[in-house]
């Protein structure tokens, strides 16, 4: 069901256009009789109906009002004028006028569809997209001409999950270009709230009109069937059908794909000349169409023939060009000779199609005579009774970077091809890479599996006899670890480039700068070595495990290719926790070796998307080290990749510091080593892989420091003798009690006073010891920090309350201690490996995993893939700002949707007590 929240007119600025007129040119007059063009933009959006009608609608008005100053003919009329009374011509040709007052149709409405479906490349039924695109309103009749409305605008909720940008235009009013540019001119104002950005780009609409051509063309189309129609008192451009069955549905053909395509064409048809890109992708999806229409019994005899059209735009090739900013339309056909379907459908269908249309779009741009050439001839051939394939957008126009000041679409649809046998064409949004969208039949849907592709497995040591043969014993903080799951991060950096531009620069790069950063951090390249005991097994293992470095040793490498969507991975709205697992490298197997055993414990994996990015995935073995250690390295290592040397590096504060300088009693090493788990270690052992199939979704909530200020304010509201509460205890407390929240709507459960939680969070002990150890310690120097509360209390409307006044007080008490860090240090496992439901934290704010940049830029996105274990979150600063905080979840589709609905409803309750 679709609900109207709002209907409203938005005009520009009083008096800062004035009455304005446009006339219509050859180029605008040939689309008259035509449908209209109805796109639809997704945005992410997971906050509740209130705050949309707060933020997202007062400031689309403002933008809109501000952008039609600029671009008043999409707040104009089209004016038709009466015809003489003989009825052989129009007075004079049609125009766009603006007047004082003229405003856009503006609706704003919410819609209960599912928004995660209507975003997918799937089939999905047509009739679903429809309420969401605007309806232009009816022509009105005035002394001696038809005014018809050109543009109107619909947005639609979709509380809590994002809403859709609806966009109507008459076709007579502009081509893609001209609409991109109004669409870039409208966002730019949005998000800064002005246009003085728009102003200062030298994208301002050249409204002159400098393209010469015969009059006589005017004549030809103002007398073509179908024009008198807009004279008419009432007119509305032709309704959708809904009534449909077709389905709409997007494929994408991926950078490589169109390689190994063209790759083809050249081997069969050597004496090709040069196709585009663009070629190859229409020649392919019209074949795939012919062949699936000839399936369905669509196309039966030998004598059935179709034609493939498309529009050039001429700004660029006209003789002199002309602005790329010239408002209106400026597109010529490019018409394919007709062609028997049965050979489309036939084994050489690309092949011919290749051929037919890119023969006829060189020799459209290629034509001496110019792009007029057969111009009074385009309207009856594309009007003739011969079945077509037509194509609406263009891959230049790049309709992914749309973004109002929430994030660009998620997805973009032409809703337009539904009038007829069309297809939409564009960038895609995770690359310049091309996605087709298609309606059709039902029975033509098809199934995509996405795969990764290794490209090349290695091993990288240190640069030979810097390093030797080395030993790192462990300590108390690094044997608690032993029996725990590795640690998986990984990093996605954008890289708009092909393939073999990531092969020749990404590679080396990146293989060099590591060889020469292991000879700094040679535990990193070492491996864990447990010592057996021989006889009774009850006493634990010989020795004291160590980390070991011999010459030789290295680290697995792994480099693969996916074709997974870059954007969507990178994104913070819930994503399969699946398409993860693959990006992140699993640890090698333990192996027998003598008296000991060896187990790995460091592995990379640098994952391409081609012309998107690349991931950087990490898994270590938690007893090689701790946040603080792990980051070292990786500043280490951007720093070597970035300048291609170790001398800054070596003058900065990151040099690991491997003395065993913490000093603690014998008895805690004996106790984690008598461990069962521990003692069991041998050549079998495994380290805990993640469970693949699983039906967790992950996903970002982020706390801006505005939030966090507010969010503190309140609680000393409530709690007026609370003591300093840190922004790390506030944020990982508002989460848990959201969490908690949505678990108890997940199970159904009810209250149960005697239930109880934890929270678990880890505490830095580097600068906190007496004395303190450097920063740069390298290993494993933290201690864990609990705190119980009962699950009702948690999930109640105190929850978020009581959960920051605990957390902070056994924080505090722990930091404080004056017996020291290890107080009841004895008992940490035991406590660890209580069956108690445990909210865990990976992470820390104080790490800026945001602050690496290998060369080609600072990572748009982290993700702690290790929180997928069991229950936890992750804790780090955002992208935007080292003030704000991200928090990392793995939850339950449902109960994910739960809490989001709980996270921001909570918050926006919270800050507007405050406001």
């Amino acid at each position: 069901m679709l609900t109207v929240l709002e209907d409203c007119r938005v005009s520009p600025p009083p008096a800062a256009v004035g009455d304005r007129s446009l006339p219509l040119t050859f180029f605008d007059t040939i689309w008259l009789p035509f449908f209209p063009i109805q796109q639809l933009f997704f945005y992410e959006f997971p906050r509740s109906k209130p705050y949309f009608i707060q933020t997202v609608v007062p400031n689309l008005k403002h933008s809109l009002s501000i952008t039609l100053q600029h671009f008043f003919p999409f707040a104009g009329n089209l004016i038709a004028f009466a015809r003489p009374k003989d009825g052989s011509t129009v007075a004079r040709n049609p125009e766009i006028r603006y007047v004082e007052g003229d405003a856009v149709s503006v609706t704003f409405a919410e819609c209960g569809v599912d928004f995660e479906e209507l975003t997918g490349n799937h089939p999905r039924e047509c009739n679903k997209f429809y309420p969401l695109v605007p309806v232009l309103p009816r022509s009105r009749k005035a002394s001696g001409y038809v005014s018809v409305p050109v543009f109107s605008v619909q947005v639609t909720l979709f509380e809590n999950a994002g809403f859709v940008i609806g966009l109507t235009n008459h076709h007579s009013l502009c081509d893609a270009t001209t609409r991109f540019n109004f669409l870039k001119a409208w966002t730019s104002i949005a998000r800064n709230g002005s246009d003085e950005s728009f102003l200062s780009s030298g994208a301002l609409p050249v409204f002159d009109r400098v393209i010469k051509y015969p009059t006589i063309l005017d004549e030809i189309h103002m007398n073509l069937p179908g024009i008198e129609t807009i004279e008419v008192e009432g007119y509305r451009p032709p309704p959708l059908d809904s009534e449909t069955d077709k389905v709409r549905a997007t494929f994408v053909l991926t950078q490589t794909h169109i390689d190994r395509l063209k790759k083809s064409l050249r081997t069969q048809l050597p004496n090709l000349e040069y196709v585009s890109s663009f070629t190859v992708a229409c020649a392919f999806v019209w074949s795939c169409t012919a062949k699936l229409l000839a399936r369905i019994g669509e196309k039966k005899g030998d004598d059935d023939i179709e034609i493939f059209v498309c529009a050039i735009d001429w700004r660029s090739r006209i003789d002199p060009p002309i602005p790329q900013t010239y408002f209106g339309n400026c597109v010529g056909a490019s018409i394919t000779p007709k062609t028997k379907s049965t050979i489309l459908a036939g084994e050489k269908g690309f092949l011919v199609a290749a051929e037919v249309f890119g023969k006829a779009l060189s020799e459209t741009i290629k034509d001496k005579d110019g792009m007029l050439k057969d111009a009074e001839t385009w309207v009856k051939r594309v009007s003739e009774p011969v079945p077509q394939i037509g194509v609406s957008g263009t891959p230049k126009v790049k309709v992914y970077d749309v973004d109002f000041g929430w994030g660009k679409p998620k997805k973009h649809e032409t809703v337009s091809i539904d009038y007829n046998r069309s297809i939409s064409m564009n960038a895609c949004k995770e690359s310049s890479t091309t996605a087709t969208n298609n309606n059709y039949n039902p029975k033509m849907a098809t199934t995509n599996y996405e795969l990764l592709t290794v490209l090349e497995k290695c091993r990288i040591s240190p640069p030979p006899n810097t390093i030797g043969e080395r030993s790192l014993p462990l300590t108390f903080f690094d044997l608690g670890w032993l029996i725990l799951h590795p640690v998986h991060q990984l990093f996605f950096f954008e890289f708009r480039h092909p393939k073999p531009h990531f092969v020749e620069t990404v590679i080396p790069s990146l293989k060099h700068s590591l060889s020469i950063t292991l000879q700094h951090f040679f535990p990193f390249a070492g491996n864990l070595i447990v010592f057996p005991a021989q006889n009774d097994a009850s006493s634990g293992i010989a020795r004291k495990p160590e980390i070991r470095h011999v010459e030789g040793d290295s680290v697995a490498l792994t480099f693969a290719e996916s074709s997974l969507d870059f954007d969507d991975l990178k994104g913070n709205h819930p994503r399969d926790c699946n398409k993860f697992f693959p990006l992140v490298p699993l640890l090698e197997p333990a192996s027998k070796v003598s008296e000991f055993v060896k187990i790995p414990i460091f592995s990379v994996q640098v994952t391409v998307f081609p012309n998107s990015g690349f991931t950087l995935g990490l898994t270590n073995h938690h007893t090689l080290s701790d946040a603080r250690s792990r980051y070292d390295l990786l500043k280490a290592w951007t720093s070597i990749a970035k300048y291609g040397t170790d001398e800054l590096f070596l003058a900065s504060e990151y040099f690991p510091f491997y003395n065993r300088v913490i000093e603690y009693p014998n008895s805690l090493d004996e106790m984690c080593l008598t461990l069962p788990p521990v003692r069991a270690l041998d050549e079998n052992y495994r380290p805990p892989r993640l469970v693949s199939n699983t039906d967790k979704v992950r996903a970002t909530f982020i706390l801006t420091r505005a939030h966090i200020n507010l969010l503190k304010k309140w609680l000393l509201v409530q709690l007026p003798s609370l003591e300093f509460v840190s922004s790390f205890t506030l944020g990982c407390a508002y989460v848990w009690s959201c969490i908690a929240k949505s678990r108890f709507l997940f199970e159904g459960k009810t209250g149960d006073e005697n239930e109880v939680e934890r929270f678990a969070c880890v505490i830095d002990w580097r600068t906190r010891m007496d004395p303190p150890v450097s920063q740069s310690y390298f290993g494993n120097c933290v201690g864990p920090c609990f705190t119980p509360i009962s699950s009702a209390i948690l999930a109640g409307n105190k929850g978020f309350v009581t959960a920051v006044e605990l957390v902070g007080k056994t924080i505090r008490e722990t930091v404080k201690n004056k017996q020291g860090m290890l107080k009841d240090a004895e008992t940490w496992l035991e406590r660890v490996l209580m069956n108690v439901p445990t909210l865990g934290v990976a992470g820390t704010p104080k790490v800026n995993v945001y602050d690496l940049d290998f060369g080609w830029g600072k990572p748009k996105k982290y993700e702690t893939i290790s929180i997928d274990y069991g229950q936890a979150i992750s804790v780090n600063v955002t992208s935007e700002s080292a003030e704000d905080l991200e928090f990392g979840l793995s939850l339950p589709a449902k109960q994910m949707d739960l809490f989001s609905t709980i996270y921001w409803q909570e918050l926006e309750k919270i800050i507007s007590e405050e406001i």
